[in-house]
């Protein structure tokens, strides 16, 4: 094991064995940034959820897309950048060994054509992001497939007539659940499983029809984890009608979250792993929201992938041997410094490359091989070229190196990294960050009187313009949510989506692991839980090692 110092942020992190080994194994130098760091730099290269209008470059139609218009980029839509309408390899450029490889692809990248959203096999469900296979669905995004009818939110998979879920698999009519699974109507439930009727609750197994509980297994007509009679328990759900009695309800949820017993780690079904939001894993060091993976470190958002390192949003399909790899997957062996990269194999520094192998510093191609900045070469010929620019970037200390922060389309505060490492404007911008100001729209002041219970809010609310009491900004209903509200007996919410996305962001662990001292035996743990993870605001919070906890609960 060795001790490194972090070059951006000046922290010491420990490379050890198994580190060292797999960096011979993929081929590439140790590396000069701390993990966080590491992490960071990725997500400024994953724009999920800012959407703006545009022209497509080649069909003149209006889209939707991650890229603002005063982005330097040519952007395509869907049917346009899929189709052989153009041809990415008239683009090409050769590599010159006089300049830098960054340089050399900052100005490839701008001009390049690029795909308007990354959205795929969409039935009714235009404005989704990082989503495939998804039908009637409204700003889903985030790796969501397979859903049907779901609105706002990250992370859906084969889940249906749900809104305001992250990490929500297989859930039905549920609103505000998030990293659970098997879910049938259910509020505001966290980190639950196989559960239905059940509302403003945390971390339950098996139960239905419960209010304000935690730690309950296979239990049933439960409140305060106190045992009551099916007609008491409807009574509590009928209040839920009332928009001012629903928040009070969510006043006492938050406030049991602040006492109630946290676990270190919601770890579900693993051997030999460390990190948080895991499920059906093996060996698996410092992973976050990582599911049925395997021999892999430093992982967050990823699925079904096995012997990788540093990768963000990557899965499916077994991916192996990745490095350093944001929004990638699908299958695929060996890809190192990539970022939207599917059905791929033996690529390096590639940009949106689809179903190709032994590409490099590529963008923008689907169906290729031996290609160098979009240039076709022979086998031959590439296998010549490509350790001949590994060597030049080692020279210039490039090679073992993500893209810089630079290099990203999106401006900082577009992307996830603001959501997991927020800056202010000033922050980023002195680190040199883009950073995208928003356009000011004049917000007009909503003089629409809401009713209090959802049974009276009538249809016309859908085309009224709401005003949201956290930011201002206007907000509408759209008949399909109303539709949910009424079927669960909630009210509509009084904030915009947006602001809803970013309270779900605060309510979860931390990305990261942290030392504390558990709160019933004392011992030293590493655990995602900080002492103000509640709304934004300091709170002592008692959290359990995994031995006191799972003493408790079973």
């Amino acid at each position: 094991m060795s001790e490194t110092i972090c070059k951006e942020c000046g922290s010491s992190f420990n490379i050890e064995q198994d580190d060292i080994l797999f960096y011979k194994t993929v081929n590439v130098p140790h590396p000069t940034l701390c993990p966080m760091c590491r992490l960071k730099r990725r997500m400024t290269f994953r724009n999920e959820r800012n959407f703006y209008q545009r022209t497509c470059g080649l069909c003149g139609k209006n889209i939707i897309s991650i890229y603002s218009s005063d982005k330097p980029f040519t952007v395509y839509c869907q049917n346009c950048w899929w189709s052989d309408k153009w041809d990415p390899m008239s683009y090409e450029q050769d590599f010159d060994f006089s300049k830098s490889f960054f340089e050399q692809y900052q100005k490839f990248q701008r001009k390049v054509p690029r795909l308007t959203l990354m959205n795929r096999n969409a039935e009714n469900s235009e404005y989704c992001n990082y989503a495939g296979y998804n039908k009637n669905c409204y700003l889903i995004f985030g790796g969501s497939w397979y859903n049907e009818d779901c609105l706002y939110g990250r992370r859906y998979g084969y889940s249906k007539s749900s809104s305001d879920c992250e990490s929500l698999k297989q859930g039905e009519l549920c609103y505000e659940v998030l990293w659970s699974a098997n879910m049938y109507e259910c509020v505001f439930c966290f980190d639950s499983s196989t559960c239905s009727n059940c509302y403003f609750s945390t971390n339950l197994r098996g139960c239905s029809n419960c209010l304000f509980c935690s730690e309950l297994r296979n239990k049933r007509y439960y409140v305060w984890n106190k045992p009551v009679s099916k007609t008491e328990f409807e009574n509590y759900v009928r209040e839920m009608r009332s928009f001012a009695e629903f928040s009070k309800m969510l006043q006492q949820f938050s406030k049991m979250l602040e006492e109630c017993i946290r676990p270190w780690a919601n770890v579900v079904n693993c051997t030999d792993c460390t990190g948080d939001y895991l499920i059906n894993c093996k060996n698996i060091k410092y992973g976050y929201d990582a599911i049925d993976s395997e021999d892999g470190k430093y992982l967050v958002q990823c699925e079904s992938i096995k012997d990788c390192m540093d990768c963000s949003s990557c899965g499916y399909d077994n991916p192996q041997l990745f490095y350093e790899t944001v929004n990638t997957g699908n299958g695929g062996y060996h890809n190192r410094f990539c970022f939207s990269c599917w059905n791929c194999s033996e690529l390096s520094y590639c940009d949106t490359v689809m179903n190709s192998h032994d590409c490099f510093g590529c963008i923008s191609l689907n169906q290729k091989q031996h290609c160098v900045f979009n240039k076709q070469y022979s086998k031959k010929e590439y296998e010549e070229l490509v350790p001949r620019i590994i060597k030049h970037m080692k020279t210039t200390g490039e090679f073992g190196e993500f893209f810089s922060i630079s290099l990203s389309p999106f401006a900082y505060n577009e992307t996830i990294a603001q959501d997991y490492f927020p800056l202010i404007e000033e922050a980023a911008t002195g680190k040199a960050f883009l950073w995208e100001s928003a356009e000011e729209k004049n917000s007009k002041h909503s003089d629409s009187v809401i009713p209090d219970s959802i049974d009276n809010v009538p249809d016309s609310v859908t085309s009224e313009v709401l005003t949201c009491t956290e930011c201002g900004k206007n907000y509408k209903i759209i008949a399909q949510e109303l539709k949910l509200y009424r079927h669960i007996g909630i009210p509509i919410p009084r904030k915009c989506f947006s602001c809803r996305q970013t309270a779900r962001t605060a309510s979860r662990n931390h990305v990261w692991l942290f030392e504390r001292s558990c709160a019933k035996c004392g011992s030293t743990m590493k655990t995602g839980v900080k002492s103000n993870q509640i709304n934004g605001h300091s709170a002592s919070l008692r959290v359990y090692c995994e031995k006191c906890y799972l003493e408790k609960v079973y």
